[in-house]
């Protein structure tokens, strides 16, 4: 589940008044839509560049879209990294070059 917040939107005070932050991450994310794929191209301060593709499933098609991935990972010649499962299916790639 997602929800968009205003920017003043103060969440941050109230979750650290309650809840220790285990971590901080600070990164780019820049998100493009391809064949009906979500892919997010992240580039993360201290750990490196991260490629994730993303696409919701129907039950019964998850073996489609799963093959579907890897075909688009192959064409841009990235390597897959074991399948995330979820409500969505997701690829990541880690290149910490």
């Amino acid at each position: 589940m997602l929800s968009a917040l205003p920017a003043d939107h103060g969440l941050e005070a109230v979750l650290t008044s309650v809840l220790e932050a285990r971590v901080t991450v600070s990164k780019v994310r820049r998100v493009f839509e391809w064949k009906g794929t979500r892919v997010h191209l992240d580039e993360v301060e201290g750990l490196g560049s991260f490629l994730e593709f993303e696409r919701t499933a129907e039950p019964g098609s998850t073996r489609s879209a799963h093959e579907d991935l890897k075909s688009m990972l192959d064409e841009l010649g990235a390597p897959p990294t074991p399948l995330k499962a979820g409500p969505t299916l997701t690829f990541s790639v880690n290149d910490p070059d």
